[in-house]
């Protein structure tokens, strides 16, 4: 690989430890007279030098070795439990509930009957309706009138 200039190479770093390419050129180079849009420009250019991505990857790489737990673990782990028959339905549910953030999907809010001031969040909500079946509760607190 060719040799980085120790700017490219700061800013590799800096742009690993921050994901965003502006920032990693604005510590990387002398940026303090310039346009937030020339900045990205430029930082768009050096991360796409092919020496200085293969560097990004290699450094990613590098501390992908390091994670004594990766990403992927987690998944396992909390797919194995939201599929575990014998795992209570809280835990069941907080798995999946769990599965979803990290994967980004949004947590719908619902309200609960008799408190207007009060949202909880859809799988807590069905956590909390099955955990009342399963203990023969009623779901709320009214009266059935016929």
């Amino acid at each position: 690989m060719k040799k980085l200039t120790p700017r490219q190479e700061a800013f590799a770093y800096a742009y690993v430890e921050t994901g965003s390419a502006c920032e990693a050129y604005r510590r990387a180079y002398t940026a303090g007279n310039m346009s937030a849009p020339v900045i990205g420009v430029e930082a768009y250019r050096v991360l796409h030098r092919p020496h200085v991505s293969l560097k990004v990857e290699e450094i990613r790489e590098h501390l992908a070795e390091l994670e004594i737990w990766k990403r992927t673990d987690s998944l396992m782990t909390l797919a194995e439990i939201a599929r575990e028959k014998e795992t209570a339905s809280k835990e069941r549910i907080n798995a999946v509930r769990t599965l979803n953030e990290m994967h980004g999907w949004n947590v719908q809010t619902v309200q609960r009957k008799g408190e207007s001031d009060s949202e909880v969040d859809l799988f807590t909500a069905f956590a909390d309706a099955l955990e009342s079946i399963h203990h023969g509760k009623p779901l709320d607190d009214e009266d059935d009138e016929d």
